[in-house]
């Protein structure tokens, strides 16, 4: 075994080369930003500025950073871009898609930057914070438990550094397409909590800031990981069509990638500078020296548009050392005080990003508003991505039922309507409307969306590895979908309790009093009870098969035995006798609003009558699908028996017969003996 491993290829030192000159590029911009700043006035609180404690700290966010994305490269490589077998054996394996010696050496890296992540979210997790809040770095080693407890940027990097640790534990251990899969997955959501809790979190258009920034981290993990992937990869390719491949891939998903990243950065300078020139400050000059760097690689992606296979694998190494400026520059960016601090604002503007000036009315919260500028950009991919994958199919000939191409459209139409218009701006505000939004997030929306099938159009959409030993994006959401430990969390009882829990968990608790207070939690909020509909529904009228599929009495009791818990959670909000957020709502000081109490009454009617409705829908559905089924299968069984093919209705009356033979026969025995 250690004799394959040692024979194992693996990246060579030349791809690894771009990657240790973009950290080393990335502690320079940090360095230079810091010593910079140094020399700057600081702002009231923030005088506590330590230029050691604030290098250290940004050098460490900045390498895991980069760790970070190099290992969802290495991912991107072994999942992707190399080949699953040696060259002659060009076949994969099926269920339960085991990982060969083959790209041992890359899984070995792949562990190694992990380990590196992991070991610098634990360090970073009180350095950068006390960087960040001006704080000496003693106190918030010495006294870490009241640190965490205050802190909201300590708060944020313990959750990467446990998704970190489970990262490390997948990737250490794992040796299946799924789990790995689930490993980049976990590394592209860990990154997100130290994004959420920078610079982009305070002040005025804050909820802008903070959406564009999660938009952002979202393309520069996609950009990273093919930039990485397809560099080590490319390295050690057996093949030029192993390279080839490899490369186009990258080049349909870098520009993508690499504009949603320029417009996510325009969006958070705009917010930080509050209006002056990014050229006289230095979180202008950082946030313009990343809008450089994501320039220069936009330039080069057309660039290597006429580039052979081998030209391409350098001119993506460009694209690595790029991708180590803008992550230096962005780590700088969120360890100095922005225009945006100077700026007064008010405790709405402090809680929501903006004021709420005026009582809604039927015209203010039904037409165009202040968006959620995330959910907006998820609707468009949604509604883009299976309309592509629909023209495409139907450009091959095949069929796609254009009701499930509707109830899709239907379902993200409704998410826009919430996210779009005046309801989500008033949904901050106003617990009534805020039930509003999460009951049509929560059971409105997944109800049309489970029955567009995505993951079943996906499987005949994506490109497949044809033949090759290297495997196209169907074979991995096929090996996800196969996963041992994702059918243990897919069990009908676990979705149950997901789905259930989740109002009483998070309402009756201090916990949403807590996490009003943050876009980035309302966020979450949102995003978890839309996870809990889709897979509740899913399990119920879901058009895709899920891991688990309960026969149509099993779901209508799984549905039924859900809707007493909804109608306990809505009464128990008409009858609470207190506020469920009694310091959020009332800091608020909402001058044209009324009795606080009497609105959450009305979101306790609204949460009642928004959730009758779509059980009904639901139910409707169900048996409507059954009686479709159950007609489906008698054609079907009518057609075998026509042409030949079952002859169980045969052999039944063959056995009627048989058994009718020998009753009678039983009763003429006596007669025949009675007659000599």
């Amino acid at each position: 075994m250690s004799s394959e491993r040692a024979s194992a290829p693996q990246p060579s030192r030349g791809a690894l080369m771009p990657v240790l000159v973009a950290g080393v590029l990335a502690i320079g911009v940090v360095v230079a930003g810091m010593t910079a700043y140094a020399g700057v006035p600081k702002l009231p609180g923030l005088e506590g500025f330590h230029l050691g404690t604030s290098v250290v700290a940004g050098v460490i966010h900045a390498v895991g950073w980069l760790a970070a994305l190099t290992l969802l490269g290495l991912l991107c490589a072994v999942l992707l871009l190399k080949p699953h077998a040696p060259e002659g054996a060009r076949e994969l394996s099926s269920a339960p898609h085991p990982l060969g010696s083959h790209v041992e050496g890359w899984l070995g890296w792949a562990r190694v930057a992990s380990y590196v992540w992991l070991g610098s979210s634990i360090v970073g997790m009180p350095l950068v914070s006390a960087a960040a809040l001006g704080v000496p770095f003693t106190y918030a080693v010495f006294g870490f438990d009241t640190f965490l407890s205050s802190s909201q940027t300590a708060q944020m990097w313990l959750v990467q550094t446990l998704v970190a640790a489970v990262v490390a534990a997948l990737v250490t251990f794992g040796r299946t397409i799924g789990g790995l899969t689930v490993a980049g997955y976990l590394v592209v959501l860990g990154l997100l909590p130290s994004v959420v809790v920078g610079t982009v979190s305070v002040g005025r258009d804050h909820d802008f800031a903070t959406d564009a920034a999660l938009v952002a981290s979202l393309g520069l993990s996609a950009w990273a990981a093919m930039a990485l992937g397809v560099l080590l990869a490319g390295s050690g390719s057996e093949t030029d069509t192993d390279m080839v491949t490899a490369t186009q891939r990258h080049q349909w998903v870098s520009l993508p990638a690499l504009l949603v990243v320029v417009a996510g950065g325009l969006v958070v300078s705009w917010q930080g500078l509050a209006g002056e020139s990014p050229t006289g400050n230095i979180f202008g000059v950082l946030h313009l020296t990343a809008a450089a760097a994501l320039v220069l690689a936009i330039v080069n992606w057309f660039v290597r548009l006429g580039l052979a296979p081998t030209a391409r694998l350098r001119s993506i190494g460009i694209d690595v050392v790029l991708l180590g400026i803008a992550i230096g520059a962005d780590v700088a960016a969120n360890l100095v005080a922005p225009p945006r601090y100077a700026v007064p604002q008010s405790i709405q503007e402090n809680y929501l990003g903006y004021t709420v000036d005026h009582a809604p009315t039927l015209a203010t919260l039904l037409g165009p508003g202040r968006p959620n500028v995330f959910f907006v950009t998820v609707t468009v991919l949604a509604l883009g991505l299976y309309w592509f994958g629909y023209l495409r199919l139907r450009r091959r000939g095949i069929d796609w039922p254009v009701s499930r191409l509707a109830l899709w459209t239907l379902g993200w139409a409704v998410m826009f309507a919430v996210s779009a218009t005046g309801l989500w701006k008033f949904s901050g505000a106003m617990f009534s409307v805020h039930m509003g939004v999460h009951m049509s997030v929560n059971m409105v929306a997944p109800v049309l969306i489970v029955m567009g099938a995505p993951i079943t159009l996906a499987l005949r959409v994506l490109p497949s590895h044809r033949g090759s030993a290297t495997p196209g994006p169907r074979e991995v959401l096929a090996a996800l979908l196969a996963w041992r430990p994702l059918n243990y969390l897919m069990h009908p009882l676990a979705v149950w309790l997901y789905f259930v829990t989740a109002f009483y968990g998070l309402y009756f608790s201090s916990l949403f009093d807590w996490a009003m207070r943050y876009h980035w939690a309302h966020q979450f909020m949102n995003v978890h009870f839309m996870f809990t509909g889709l897979l509740f529904y899913g399990l119920v009228i879901g058009a895709d098969k899920p891991p688990r599929p309960l026969p149509y009495v099993g779901k209508i009791g799984f549905l039924f035995s859900a809707m007493p818990f909804h109608a306990f959670f809505a009464v128990g909000i008409l009858s609470s006798p207190a506020l469920l957020a009694p310091t959020f709502y009332p800091s608020l000081d909402i001058a044209w609003m009324g009795d606080l109490l009497a609105d959450q009454n009305l979101g306790g009617q609204i949460t009642w009558a928004t959730g009758e409705i779509p059980m009904l829908m639901v139910i409707i559905a169900l048996v409507f699908q059954w009686v479709k089924e159950d007609t489906r299968d008698a054609k079907r069984k009518d057609r075998a028996m026509d042409s030949g093919l079952d002859d169980s209705f045969e052999a039944y009356n063959a056995m009627l017969q048989q058994l009718s033979e020998q009753h009678g026969g039983a009763r003429r025995g006596p007669q025949d003996e009675s007659d000599r």
